[in-house]
């Protein structure tokens, strides 16, 4: 199960262990999708974490950002927290 803590420090829980993902934007955008109930557009995401870039560029950034994160926290997040493709 994976256990995102938004109050207080922000924190990652996976299988009750604590999880660190070294790279900023992986970790807001994790942030940002636990804290909304529903999916968000690729567009809000794009916008939201690369406001100054190409469409095709922030796409690319967000396809690597998705990719790198520990052994089975992108997987499972990818599942419960999907972005829509709209």
């Amino acid at each position: 199960m994976i256990v995102v803590q938004l109050f207080g420090s922000p924190r990652i829980v996976v299988d009750d262990q604590p999880v660190s993902l070294p790279r900023r934007r992986s970790r807001a955008l994790l942030y940002y999708l636990a804290a909304h109930t529903r999916p968000v557009s690729r567009e809000q995401v794009l916008s939201l974490l690369w406001p100054d870039h190409e469409r095709s560029a922030a796409q690319q950034m967000l396809r690597s950002t998705t990719v790198c994160h520990p052994a089975g926290v992108e997987r499972r997040v990818s599942y419960r927290r999907r972005v829509a493709s709209t």
